[in-house]
């Protein structure tokens, strides 16, 4: 993420509304994968230099995200 990206965009990436990417962001900001920071009236979130660390294996190895959430019965 280049300049980082608005929970509403993040949302509208994966296909889930704006309240999970915004309860997501808090989990991954608190691992410390994300920080976020505000400007005016937006919050943009980024991929910090521990996250890229994480996913770079995944990226370069030709693995894809999924297309929709998965969604796991009885979870």
């Amino acid at each position: 993420m280049d300049g980082g990206r608005t929970t509403s965009e993040l949302a509208g990436r994966v296909g889930l509304s704006p309240a999970t990417v915004s309860h997501h962001v808090t989990v991954l900001r608190e691992a410390g994968l994300l920080t976020s920071r505000r400007i005016g009236g937006v919050v943009l979130h980024t991929v910090t230099r521990l996250g890229t660390d994480l996913l770079e294996p995944a990226m370069t190895s030709g693995i894809r995200p999924c297309s929709k959430p998965v969604v796991r019965g009885g979870i």
